[in-house]
C-alpha cells in the first residue's frame, strides 16, 4: 500500500485590495485599449493598399522597378481586385489604389509591364525563371483555373490603370 505524503500548504501573501484594483484596472484597460486596435486595423483592412504602395517604393529602390511593379501590380493590386468582388470596402479604394499606381509609375512603364509579364502573384516577382519552373513542374503553382482568373484579372487592371 502506498503511504501518503503528507504536503504542508505554503500560504501565499494576501494581496492588498488596492494594488488588486490597480492591477486589474490595468489589465482591463490594456484589452481594451489593445481590442479597440485591432478594431481599427480590422476596419481599416480595406486600406492596406496605402501601405503596399510605400512598399514599392522601397523595392523599387533596392531591386528596381520591374520587381517593384511585379509586387504592386502583379500581386497586391491583383489581389486588391479579387477582394473587391466581394467587399465593397475593396471596391470603394480602388480608384484612389490606381491614382496611387499612376503617380509611382509613369504610363509607359505600365504598359510595358503588361505587355511583358509572363507570371503573377508572389512567385512572379520573386522567383527566377529557373526556380518558377521548377515551382511548377512540382505542381505547386498554379492550376489552370486560378490561370484563367488571373488573366481576367490582368485584363481588369490593364484596363483600369491604363484607360484615362
Amino acid at each position: 500500500m502506498r503511504q501518503r505524503t503528507q504536503r504542508t500548504a505554503t500560504r501565499r501573501p494576501v494581496a492588498e485590495p488596492d494594488l488588486v484594483e490597480n492591477v486589474e484596472g490595468r489589465l482591463a484597460t490594456g484589452a481594451a485599449q489593445a481590442a479597440e486596435r485591432l478594431k481599427e486595423n480590422i476596419m481599416d483592412f480595406h486600406k492596406i493598399w496605402q501601405e503596399q504602395c510605400e512598399a514599392a517604393l522601397g523595392i523599387q529602390e533596392r531591386f528596381g522597378k520591374k520587381k517593384a511593379m511585379g509586387y504592386l501590380i502583379g500581386e497586391k493590386f491583383l489581389n486588391h481586385l479579387k477582394a473587391a468582388e466581394t467587399y465593397k470596402d475593396f471596391a470603394g479604394e480602388t480608384a484612389a489604389f490606381v491614382a496611387e499606381i499612376r503617380s509611382i509609375f509613369q504610363p509607359y512603364e505600365i504598359a510595358e509591364y503588361f505587355q511583358t509579364v509572363r507570371r503573377v502573384g508572389a512567385p512572379g516577382h520573386i522567383m527566377t525563371d529557373e526556380e518558377y519552373e521548377v515551382f511548377r513542374h512540382a505542381d505547386a503553382a498554379d492550376n489552370v483555373v486560378q490561370g484563367a482568373e488571373n488573366v481576367l484579372l490582368l485584363e481588369q487592371a490593364k484596363k483600369l490603370l491604363l484607360d484615362k
